[in-house]
């Protein structure tokens, strides 16, 4: 597992594909799990990712808000950046089974599973 500190917390496990971005404690009850597959571009410098964009969000997930001030929602297409002022070294694309979890409109959790090839 790649662990970066970064907020949100990003957690990878490249063996595997997975990739974890949690935004804040988990609250206990009250949550909404999205899943559904989409095409995701992974942005990154050197192994560490630096923006996510999941071009393929269902409509339920158009409003979603998070505590990081760099979440763009935009009918369909999210992109969360996850550093300032860096550029990318390294762009991936391709599919990605995603699962979004909200409390109300406020994300969560995002968990994707890749082929594990944006690491190599």
């Amino acid at each position: 597992m790649v662990e970066h500190s970064v907020v949100p917390a990003v957690r990878a496990w490249p063996d595997v594909g997975r990739i974890e971005l949690a935004f804040g404690e988990k609250p206990a009850a009250g949550l909404t799990r999205v899943a559904f597959t989409s095409a995701v571009r992974l942005d990154l410098v050197g192994d560490r990712l630096i923006s996510v964009n999941v071009l393929h969000v269902p409509e339920l997930l158009w409003d979603a808000t998070g505590p990081v001030p760099s979440i763009v929602n935009d009918s369909g297409w999210l992109w969360i950046t996850l550093g300032e002022g860096t550029r990318a070294t390294r762009r991936w694309s391709g599919s990605a089974e995603a699962e979004f979890v909200l409390e109300g409109a406020r994300l969560v959790s995002v968990s994707l599973e890749t082929d594990g090839s944006y690491l190599r």
